[in-house]
């Protein structure tokens, strides 16, 4: 509660809060966080699934935005990366408004990072360096010193960054990659108290469209 970055709360009919502390306590404590969604807070998510790009492209990616047939990239995003291609996907539909964000879609930056209209699009599928205070720019300028100039390498790279930023710390499911149960108030993904959540509501609704369920999970309790 004493971060400079405070928790944040959407507001019914659009915008933020600071969340209140029984908002907090609601999506940290793990003691009432059992069955359905919650389940997929704690999935582990540092394994790829091996799933086919056709058959994420016909039930996970279509009507999608820019994210449509974009089943390849995210299949080698997990082999590169050893990332759950189904995480990825939801991830990348709940951050980019199914494909439908400007971030996602793609901004121009001069070669000093200003946005310009003649200047070369850059892509940004997870949020990864969309501060709060500007988080247009601020994603949009990540993605320039990525090298992310399509959506594929957009894809291929922001999961690179989460195995590398919050996996290898330890932080391999979306509670921990939220909350960071081994160093609190560190390393957290979002300040959206909701985030994990909201993500896992995807990645639930995802694995029933393939037909299977999730089998590992890492759960804290305190």
């Amino acid at each position: 509660m004493n971060l400079g970055a405070k928790p944040q709360a959407w507001v019914s009919g659009g915008g933020w809060r600071n969340a209140t502390r029984s908002e907090v306590r609601n999506f940290l404590d793990t003691s009432h966080q059992k069955g359905g969604t919650w389940d997929y807070t704690f999935l582990n998510l540092d394994q790829r699934q091996g799933i086919s790009a056709s058959v994420l492209n016909r039930l996970l990616l279509s009507n999608r935005g820019i994210l449509t047939n974009q089943g390849n990239a995210f299949s080698r995003a997990a082999s590169t990366h050893g990332v759950n291609e189904v995480y990825l996907i939801s991830h990348a539909v709940l951050e980019t408004g199914h494909g439908s964000s400007q971030l996602a879609q793609g901004v121009r930056l001069d070669s000093n990072g200003n946005i310009s209209n003649s200047g070369k699009k850059y892509y940004n599928m997870y949020g990864i360096g969309a501060v709060d205070h500007n988080a247009l720019l601020g994603g949009a300028r990540y993605a320039q010193r990525m090298g992310w100039d399509t959506p594929e390498k957009a894809i291929i790279g922001g999961a690179g960054f989460v195995s590398q930023n919050y996996f290898n710390r330890g932080q391999n499911t979306l509670y921990a990659m939220r909350w960071n149960p081994r160093n609190p108030g560190t390393y957290q993904y979002a300040t959206d108290v909701n985030w994990a959540y909201a993500t896992a509501r995807n990645l639930e609704s995802y694995y029933k469209a393939l037909g299977v369920t999730g089998r590992y999970f890492t759960r804290y309790i305190f």
